[in-house]
């Protein structure tokens, strides 16, 4: 999906709604989240700030508090509802835009952001924002879905209609380019292939829907789907079912970037 065509309020409020679903159904985000803090735990030794940039409910900034008690950890979201959550938690969360951080100039020592650059309509700012907070040598550490997240569910829509469903992801390579135009040096880059199962395309949909992960597009199919469209989506998936259920594919881009000196 272009960036340009989210619409960030609307992502803000599916998250929102999504709050007191999200840990229990967010299991994906829970393994990405491992794998970006074992990134920072590997590089970071005594950080005197942390940001948690796209919190949700804070648990990444909760790992965070544990695996540097000495240092200050701030949690921030776009969605109101996955900020209370985190407030209530006894988190220093707040919430923000990260494309306008309202952070000082070099205050942070690294930055973690779990599954939410994607939402960002420009993320080319939002990684300049970053660059501004950090202090230099300082680092960021993100995943984002590959423009292959999901293919098995778009493949099967489009035996139903001509809608867009599921969103159209950027891939590495725009990334990288944002980051190196937004000043930011890359250290590390890793794709990876993440599948889930779920019992059958109901389940997937809740899935998403229980996480936030809704179609925000401009040119998203407005309005309920009804029983016959999902009837025919879950035909369409036989493909991708064996006796288990179904499967639903996730590329998730892991990047590891340093403001420069």
């Amino acid at each position: 999906m272009l960036a340009s065509q989210i619409d960030s309020a609307r992502a803000a409020r599916n998250f929102s709604a999504a709050a007191s679903s999200y840990e229990r159904a967010a299991t994906l985000q829970q393994q990405t989240r491992e794998t970006l803090l074992a990134q920072l735990a590997a590089r970071v030794t005594e950080p005197r700030r942390l940001l948690d940039l796209g919190c949700g409910t804070g648990a990444g900034a909760q790992k965070l508090h544990a695996l540097y008690p000495q240092a200050e950890v701030l949690a921030l979201d776009r969605a109101p509802g996955m900020a209370r959550i985190a407030l209530a938690a006894g988190l220093d969360a707040l919430v923000a835009d990260a494309q306008r951080l309202p952070l000082a100039a070099q205050s942070c020592d690294a930055i973690l952001s779990n599954l939410m650059l994607q939402w960002c309509p420009q993320p080319q700012r939002a990684l300049a924002e970053a660059l501004r907070v950090l202090r230099p040598q300082g680092w960021l550490c993100f995943s984002v879905p590959g423009p292959a997240t999901l293919r098995e569910l778009r493949a099967a829509w489009c035996q139903v209609d001509d809608a867009e469903h599921v969103h159209r992801f950027a891939a590495a390579s725009s990334w990288l380019a944002w980051a190196e135009n937004a000043g930011l040096q890359l250290h590390s880059l890793e794709a990876a292939t993440l599948r889930q199962r779920h019992a059958d395309v109901f389940a997937l949909m809740r899935s998403l829907r229980e996480t936030g992960v809704v179609n925000t597009s401009a040119d998203r199919r407005r309005g309920l789907l009804g029983r016959s469209a999902l009837a025919a989506l879950e035909r369409a998936y036989a493909p991708w079912r064996s006796g288990d259920g179904i499967v639903a594919s996730w590329e998730i881009l892991t990047l590891v970037l340093r403001r420069p000196a």
